[in-house]
């Protein structure tokens, strides 16, 4: 899932036409393009084959926040994982509680952080871990 804080208008297109009957039709499209400032997997497989072991977030380069806290929780509402002031390059997970693998299944995550000079962000999620 590509998170989005804010976009920016590309392009917008304004059309009107009138037929000889004498209909019209006014219409406005609008083109975003979404700043993505990191990215967040909706899936990973901890089964130790090397492909998508780790449950990770990356920032885009241009990433100007910071991230502040990333709690994951099980279906029950237990906090699997907690953590503060998260390295901004990445962030990885290997499917474990207190060492032990945790079982296939969704997981809820909730991520804090703030673009440098405004307010603090929240974004909720879940996790897909398949084994």
């Amino acid at each position: 899932m590509y998170v989005n804080a804010a976009y920016r208008h590309l392009a917008r297109i304004n059309n009107y036409e009138s037929s000889l009957a004498g209909c019209s039709v006014d219409s406005t499209i609008t083109i975003k393009q979404f700043n993505c400032p990191f990215y967040i997997p909706n899936v990973f497989s901890p089964n130790g084959d090397g492909l998508n072991d780790w449950f990770v977030i990356n920032t885009h380069p241009d990433f100007d926040g910071v991230f502040q806290a990333l709690k994951i929780y099980d279906r029950w509402a237990n906090l699997i994982l907690s953590t503060q002031s998260l390295d901004n390059i990445e962030y990885k997970w290997d499917g474990k509680f207190r060492g032990e693998p945790v079982p296939t299944g969704v997981y809820m995550y909730v991520l804090t952080f703030n673009y440098l000079g405004r307010a603090k962000e929240v974004v909720r999620g879940t996790i897909n871990l398949l084994r």
